[in-house]
């Protein structure tokens, strides 16, 4: 995948903020939090395409490094441009045709876990 590159159009770009892990503090750590896990808002440039495929910027900002966000968020938009060298494609929008797909196949793999027994690998895909 050198340098495979897809056009986009500008209106589908956006910048999602995900809630995740941003550091570990040991001396934090209890029963419900036994790693000790410190959580905060981070920021991605995010692409959506015709057909709901979506894909994100490996680069993430905290709230203080938003503007760095947006910078090439306007990048993108005015290059209609990505190198998917730079970006990991995520899972499709909500009801689009790539959506129906990636649910159709999670449901096959759902059922076919439990058909074997698999309880845990079910776990994955429900």
């Amino acid at each position: 995948m050198e340098n495979e590159t897809i056009q986009i159009q500008a209106h589908q770009v956006d910048i999602q903020d995900y809630e995740e892990v941003i550091r570990r503090n040991p001396e934090s750590a209890d029963m419900s939090n036994p790693q000790g896990n410190v959580y905060g808002i981070r920021y991605y440039v995010r692409v959506t395409l015709e057909d709901g495929s979506r894909y994100l910027h490996y680069q993430a900002w905290d709230r203080a490094d938003i503007g760095e966000a947006m910078t090439l968020k306007n990048a993108v938009q005015n290059r209609r441009v990505i190198n998917l060298k730079h970006w990991a494609e995520v899972d499709p929008c909500y009801g689009s045709s790539d959506w129906a797909d990636a649910e159709v196949e999670r449901d096959y793999q759902f059922r076919s876990s439990l058909a074997k027994g698999d309880y845990e690998r079910a776990d994955i895909y429900c």
